[in-house]
């Protein structure tokens, strides 16, 4: 994962399935994500029973981190309003 944040740069949409936490995975590419110059899709589902909620709060502060280039957002868990409020250029929310 790591050569591949290192070279791509310029994915537009990126979906992604969490099913077990793996640090190196979920950061690997969480930082894959915050690499993207221009994403402007992304869809994560989070099945995980380990300690959801910090994984998610995780994953949350990485999505911010590219609220003004995301137009299309897909979860599966329901997000507060402070969250959404970052996504000013957000067309689609699932």
């Amino acid at each position: 994962m790591e050569g591949l944040v290192i070279i791509a740069k310029s994915i537009n949409k990126i979906s992604y399935y969490i099913s077990n936490f793996d640090n190196d995975d979920i950061f690997g590419s969480l930082k894959l994500i915050e690499n993207q110059n221009n994403l402007k899709e992304i869809k994560i589902e989070c099945r995980t029973s380990f300690e959801q909620s910090k994984i998610i709060k995780i994953i949350e502060k990485s999505l911010i981190k590219k609220a003004n280039t995301l137009q299309h957002l897909q979860i599966n868990w329901d997000p507060d309003d402070e969250f959404l409020s970052y996504f000013v250029n957000l067309i689609s929310l699932k």
